[in-house]
Formats: C-alpha cells, sequence, structure tokens
C-alpha cells in the first residue's frame, strides 16, 4: 500500500534489512569467486576507486566478506559483483560484452521484482551508473542514474524532515552516514550526466536548507563517528574536518547551479538580473577552486579532491561559455552589464585552462615517478576534453600560444586515463578529428 495509499503505511521498514534469500544463478556465485579472491578485490577497490567515490563504508563491507553474508543474501552478492566490476580492467571487448556486467544487471532486475528495496541495492546501483557512465555507455548510464534517482527519493533520502520515510531511522550513525553518502552520490551523478543536455532538467531536486556534508574520510574509513558539517554556510570552510569527498559535493551542488542558470537562458527573466546571477555564480565557483588548490600539493590524482575540482572546473567553463560571446544574446535592448561578465568570462576560460594543466602536469610528473596516471578519478575526463577545446581556440587564435603545450598535455593524459576508462578513450577519438590538434602534432 506505500504506492496506493501512504497514510496507511505507519510501519516504515527496519533500516538494517533481514537476508534476502533469493536463488543466484551457478554463473553468478562463479564469478564471484571464493572468499580469498573477494578480499583481494575488497583490497584493490578501496585502495583505488574508493579513493575519489567513498561511497561505501569499509567496515560494512569487510563484515560481509569476512562473514560471507553474501553466500544467503543477493543483496549483499550483488554488491560484491558490483565492487568487482568496478574494480577489474577495462576489458578489449568492451564493457557492454563484459559477463560480469551482464550479470549484474540481471540481478539488478530480478531483485527489483522479487524483494523490498534497500540501501544495498540503491549502492548497488549507484556503482553500475558509476560504471557506465565512466566507461561511455550511453544511453545506459543516464537510465541508471535516473533509476537511482528514483529509488533514493521513494526511501525518503532526499528530505529526512519532510519526505516520506521508506525506513526507520537507523540505529547507528554508520548506517545514517551510508545513507547520506548514497543520496550525494546519486545527486553528483545526475549532475555529471546532465552537463551536456541543455534543457533537460535535473532529476534531483536542489539540496533543503539542513543538508548536511559527508563526514572526513579519516573517520569513515576508520570506522570512527565523524563530524557532518552543514552544506549551506556563508563561505567555503576551512575547518580541515572537512573531507574531500564533502568539497566534491560543494562542487556537485554548485554545478548544479550553474547548469540551471544555462537552462534558464531560455526564460524571460530579465538580462541584468541574469548577469548579477552569473557574477555571483563565478565569485562563488572562483571561491571553491582557490579553498580546493590549498589541498592540491597533498592530494593523490585519485582523491575525492581531484573530483571536485573537475566538477568545479566544469561549471566555471559552463558559465564563461554563455558569456565569453555576447553575440548570441538577442538583439533587443543590450546592457553594459554583459560587457562587464564577457570580460570576466574570457579572462575565466584563460585561467581555468591553465589551471587544468596545472593539475595535468601533477599528474603526468606522478605517472612519471611510477604511479599508474589512469588511477586518477574518471570524473576529471570531461573537464579534460572541455579545456582541450578550450586550448584548439588558443592555437587557431595563434599558433605560438601556451595552448600548444597545455593541448598535447592534456591529452596524453586523456590517452593515458583510456587505459582504465573507455569514456576518456572516446574524447580522444573525438579530439583526434579536431583539425587545431592535427596542427599542435605536427
Amino acid at each position: 500500500m506505500y504506492f496506493l495509499n501512504s497514510e496507511e503505511c505507519t510501519q516504515p521498514l527496519p533500516s538494517d534489512p533481514p537476508a534476502t534469500p533469493t536463488i543466484l544463478p551457478e554463473a553468478f556465485l562463479d564469478s564471484l569467486g571464493t572468499s580469498s579472491e573477494l578480499q583481494v578485490i575488497y583490497e584493490k577497490y578501496f585502495s583505488s576507486i574508493h579513493a575519489w567515490l567513498p561511497l561505501l563504508s569499509p567496515k560494512v563491507v569487510r563484515r560481509i566478506v569476512q562473514e560471507e553474508t553474501f553466500r544467503g543474501d543477493a543483496n549483499h552478492a550483488l554488491l560484491l559483483m558490483c565492487i568487482k566490476l568496478m574494480s577489474q580492467q577495462r576489458s578489449k571487448a568492451g564493457p557492454v560484452t563484459d559477463n560480469i556486467y551482464s550479470l549484474v544487471k540481471e540481478l539488478i532486475m530480478k531483485l527489483e521484482i522479487t524483494a523490498l528495496p534497500f540501501l544495498t541495492l540503491l549502492q548497488s546501483i549507484i556503482l553500475i551508473s558509476t560504471y557506465e557512465s565512466m566507461q561511455g555507455i550511453f544511453p545506459s548510464a543516464f537510465y541508471s542514474v535516473g533509476h537511482a534517482v528514483r529509488l533514493g527519493t521513494m526511501m525518503g533520502l532526499h528530505d529526512r524532515e519532510h519526505a516520506l520515510q521508506l525506513f526507520k531511522d537507523p540505529g547507528t550513525w554508520t548506517r545514517r552516514e551510508e545513507q547520506r553518502r548514497a543520496w550525494w552520490s546519486v545527486l553528483l551523478l545526475d549532475r555529471f550526466t546532465n552537463q551536456e543536455l541543455p534543457s533537460v532538467p535535473l532529476s534531483t531536486p536542489e539540496p533543503h536548507s539542513g543538508e548536511l556534508l559527508p563526514c572526513s574520510e579519516t573517520a569513515w574509513d576508520t570506522g570512527a563517528v565523524g563530524i557532518n558539517e552543514p552544506l549551506y554556510v556563508p563561505e567555503f570552510s576551512a575547518n580541515t574536518t572537512l573531507g574531500s569527498f564533502a568539497n566534491a559535493c560543494q562542487a556537485a551542488h554548485a554545478l548544479g547551479r550553474a547548469l540551471r542558470h544555462r537552462d534558464d537562458r531560455h526564460t524571460d527573466v530579465d538580462i541584468g538580473f541574469r548577469v548579477n546571477e552569473a557574477k555571483q555564480l563565478h565569485t562563488i565557483l572562483s571561491a571553491l577552486t582557490t579553498h580546493l588548490y590549498r589541498n592540491i600539493g597533498i592530494s593523490m590524482p585519485d582523491s575525492s579532491t581531484m573530483t571536485a575540482l573537475g566538477l568545479t572546473f566544469t561549471a566555471r567553463y559552463l558559465v564563461y561559455g554563455l558569456y565569453a560571446c555576447n553575440e548570441r544574446y538577442s538583439s533587443g535592448i543590450r546592457s553594459t552589464q554583459e560587457t562587464e561578465m564577457q570580460q570576466i568570462s574570457l579572462a575565466g576560460i584563460y585561467e581555468v585552462s591553465h589551471q587544468i594543466w596545472t593539475l595535468t602536469r601533477r599528474i603526468l610528473d606522478i605517472a612519471a615517478s611510477g604511479e599508474a596516471a589512469c588511477k586518477a578519478s574518471p570524473l576529471l575526463c570531461h573537464c579534460l576534453y572541455l579545456a582541450a577545446g578550450e586550448c584548439e581556440w588558443f592555437v587557431l587564435e595563434d599558433s605560438e600560444s601556451d595552448g600548444r603545450i597545455w593541448f598535447l598535455d592534456i591529452v596524453e593524459l586523456l590517452r593515458i586515463m583510456a587505459e582504465r576508462w573507455q569514456i576518456a578513450g572516446i574524447y580522444v577519438e573525438e579530439i583526434n578529428k579536431w583539425p587545431g590538434y592535427n596542427q599542435v602534432r605536427q
């Protein structure tokens, strides 16, 4: 009756669900592997993917592996299979043909039909959405993110205060933090998959006024109780307790505001109001960039700080791209504010491109010292692609510009990341067609 008459549903589900004893196909269990093999997968996942998407609790997943609860619980088995899928190297035959990918998609569909939805199912769908997005499996990635949004909102994760709650209040801080990180991951992926789709509305609502950010990675990874700071504050916190994933959540929220600003341009909003809003976004995004750059010297390429920078750079390019060429506006009454915003945008495009190149050089230098550059957060790929486009413009305007070196380094990083993530390879294939790129590599 939850969907037919919610007022009759006065008993929320337990936040810690009972086992889901679905009979798993033999092929699924064989692909999952032995307990010792799963321990290796656990170590690999939490030393790589977890660094830039710290969605899961290490202590919770460790317990699932050690106690082998996955043998009698289909939800746990599905989660571990998603972890294995995310951890493995890119298949030369293509990600869609991967047997594990097919098994995961089949079990998700089966569990939706035969079992109650629980947080573990949402976490699995988030992981498969991330896999599809980073391997360039579109439009399936777009569908899967929307799927995660609907499941998360059905659970009431988007608004704990006002929305109908499918679950009882969690009995532990860890369970509540798992829910928080799941919803923030959904919100982040929603913005990532919408960034090149003008006038397609975001699926996730804006975070409510009391929304809290995830705790620091230090507390989360060690299984300790952490501190959760609010999203809405007068300025970006310099408090060291704010973790890199919390920064990525701030960046995702800011990107969402930039996307809404882009899509509002087709409304009848006064141009003066729009330009003032654009200036405000410029100020916010510049401040966030400065805040993140303070930590870049101590951040590895696979950390959530790199994810946050990638989303922030994308948001800045998006805003500046709207105003750098003011011929795009109507021929109606013009404003001197447009010229001022054009100056800000042109300077901003150059600044962001240089900052992305600086970040690129840092990752390439780390790779030269023996660390794999393909471990870098794949959520950087889109901003690298945008930066390559701006560098081509710099080169076409002035063949002797710094953009030549920036261009080559950025494409080199994308090429290295393509060894692990197909989305980077798709970008490289497109860049190879550009006249500016053919000019600089001669």
